[in-house]
């Protein structure tokens, strides 16, 4: 059967099923005499219809769905930009001229936020509790979102745009923004405190800075209603609250929306936001700043060269350990030696917050990281899931003897399990450059890598018109043809047989050195070679054999 006779067949088994119940609903046996869910051929009838069936019937037939392919026709599918345009558009009475604003916006919040989640989850109906129109101490009005804990199954990005867009509607229909007091930013951040403590742990702990800056700059009030029997711990009877209790939705919104999702909200400020009238979310920018320093490792910081470009690119982050459960392991400190080190690729396997983790790694961590399971990571999403690659490099580990093994295969790691005494180095984690772009990251340094070579030397060739005489398409050069095509086209050493001298400090060097000149090995030119990797084989009385692949 064709793909397109297999739909064909679908809607018209879908079409005789609607007969049969338009029949049934005629004998006027329900309280209503037709059926409440409309099909939806497409994007714009789904996400349109799931709000206007269930709570604004006076939308129907107007040409919502219609504009929504238009401004897809505009921006492009499933675009934030159609979200935000079709929900000031609704807000605005082009469809419909409703009795107040605070129901115009209603309805259009709501069907933004369906078209953003792709008319599939329930928070456009249930996640949103209400949407209100409030007044400032001052006598302004302002727009307030009630959250519920359904906004949950939109998921963090779609909860935190869905404020933005409601900011967008807000200035679309001349309300002002949201000016709460001192001690409403201190009930909220008390709040988020008390939810994080009493009620669940989250992934991302805010600190109360960060909490309070958010609700003094977001120009919509994010509220809700009481979702837990427990009462705030301090800040209670406030007149512009409504509740004593903790708002579960409120929390969830300024817990994995607002604060994890920030980088996104920048990046679509920077791209659309003068277009659309939000520069004014400009303090996201501040905002993040203040996040990394708070939760960048202050000890890296202090050692960071402001000279050194390629650091200023890199600032550690410990944000990924703040909700560490006991007896978890930890991989690996922010910027700490022999952590994983990031290399960009593709496999078939990774991709969507998967990333790749060499064979041999997932044997030596004892299988604590296996395939499919979720690790925290510090860069560039907040989670991802190991999948295996063996193509990149692999852990180094010190064994017993004082041997230091290059693991190669994941045969090799059960053998030598029993007998590793320290990993030196865990191995590449290969991550598709479409992670950071989806996360809003800016692309860390990459180390210097087999394929940067290959292209170093195509372009070498290309410009000097020589040819080797031997490929490298199918094997790594030896270390004397790698330092002969080096100095022969003037490109850099060949990755496999440039070491990480960046690990060792100057004494060791030093020591290194020394040792190589005399064949005289100390303990401190022994740990220089663990820094850069180098194996080798203990001797008996303190002598070191360096491998022959090194």
């Amino acid at each position: 059967m064709e793909t397109q006779e297999y739909f064909e067949k679908i809607s018209e088994k879908t079409d005789k099923a609607y007969e049969v119940a338009d029949k049934a609903r005629d004998q006027s046996k329900d309280p209503e005499d037709k059926v409440d869910i409309p099909v939806a051929t497409d994007l714009p009838e789904k996400a349109s219809s799931l709000v206007i069936a269930a709570m604004f019937p006076e939308l129907e037939n107007q040409g919502v769905a219609g504009r929504i392919r238009e401004l897809e026709d505009e921006y492009g599918k499933n675009d934030e930009r159609v979200s935000f345009q079709i929900a000031r558009e609704i807000a605005k009475g082009r469809f419909y001229d409703f009795d107040d604003v605070e129901k115009a916006c209603n309805a259009g919040i709501r069907v933004g936020v369906s078209y953003m989640t792709g008319g599939i989850t329930t928070a456009p109906l249930e996640g949103i509790g209400d949407v209100k129109v409030r007044t400032n101490d001052d006598g302004t009005d302002y727009l307030a979102m009630y959250y519920s804990g359904p906004i949950r199954s939109a998921g963090g990005t779609a909860s935190a745009m869905s404020v933005l867009l409601a900011d967008y509607v807000r200035l679309g229909v001349g309300l002002d923004r949201f000016k709460p007091s001192d001690t409403v930013l201190k009930r909220y951040s008390t709040e988020v405190d008390d939810y994080i403590n009493r009620v669940t742990a989250k992934q991302y702990s805010p600190e109360r800075e960060e909490t309070e800056m958010i609700a003094e700059n977001v120009p919509v009030e994010v509220t809700g209603s009481p979702t837990e029997e427990l009462d705030v711990s301090n800040y209670k009877d406030l007149d512009r609250v409504d509740t004593n209790k903790i708002r579960g939705g409120l929390c969830l919104v300024y817990l994995d929306g607002l604060p994890l999702k920030a980088p996104k909200i920048k990046k679509r400020i920077e791209k659309w936001g003068e277009e659309f009238g939000l520069e004014h979310w400009n303090w996201i920018k501040d905002y993040l700043d203040l996040q990394k320093e708070l939760h960048s490792s202050g000890e890296d910081d202090e050692e960071e060269d402001e000279k050194d470009e390629e650091k200023k690119k890199y600032t550690p982050s410990d944000k990924y350990l703040g909700s560490l459960t006991a007896g978890r392991p930890i991989f690996g400190h922010p910027g700490r030696k022999g952590g994983f080190r990031l290399r960009y690729g593709h496999t078939r396997t990774n991709g969507l917050a998967a990333t790749s983790f060499h064979p041999a790694t997932l044997e030596i961590t004892e299988r604590f990281l296996a395939i499919g399971t979720q690790m925290k990571i510090e860069y560039p999403g907040k989670a991802t899931v190991g999948t295996p690659c063996d193509t990149i490099h692999p852990p180094v580990v010190r064994l017993n003897n004082g041997d230091v093994v290059k693991v190669d295969t994941r045969e090799e790691a059960k053998e030598l399990e029993r007998r590793i005494d320290e990993i030196l180095f865990l191995g590449d984690v290969l991550v598709p450059y479409g992670e950071f772009v989806e996360n809003g990251k800016k692309l860390l340094p990459s180390p210097y890598v087999s394929e940067w070579w290959d292209k170093e030397l195509e372009k070498a060739l290309e410009e000097q018109d020589v040819k080797l005489g031997k490929s490298f398409e199918d094997r790594e050069p030896s270390p004397e043809e790698a330092f002969k095509i080096s100095e022969a086209l003037g490109i850099p050493l060949h990755p496999k047989w440039t070491y990480h001298w960046r690990e060792t400090s100057p004494e060791k060097f030093k020591a290194l050195y020394s040792s190589l000149r005399e064949q005289k090995w100390t303990a401190k030119a022994k740990r220089a070679l663990e820094d850069i990797l180098v194996q080798h084989e203990n001797k008996e009385e303190g002598g070191i054999e360096l491998r022959k692949e090194d």
